[in-house]
């Protein structure tokens, strides 16, 4: 899976998001807060990589266990996949 092409992360002061480049010129209404782990898989999900590959790299950078990282993951790339901003 992967973030389909079209779409930046950047920060705006100490809030990450990630934004349209299809979004015009003071047009915020695609950019997407992104908390600290959600930022982190963005910049996973840049690339192509398999589910495991990310619980895998959150169980490894944050103390959390690989059931509760799956089940956020899969939350996380739902809400993507949903919303067309990740292909599969």
């Amino acid at each position: 899976m992967k973030i389909k092409e079209g779409y930046i992360l950047d920060e705006i002061g100490d809030q990450k998001v990630a934004i349209s480049l299809k979004c015009g010129e003071n047009d915020f209404s695609e950019m997407i807060k992104l908390n600290e782990i959600g930022a982190f898989l963005w910049e996973k999900l840049s690339e192509e990589i398999e589910e495991e590959k990310l619980v895998e790299a959150v169980t490894e950078a944050y103390d959390i266990d690989s059931a509760t990282a799956r089940k956020d993951i899969r939350s996380f790339t739902e809400t993507l996949e949903k919303n067309g901003i990740l292909e599969r």
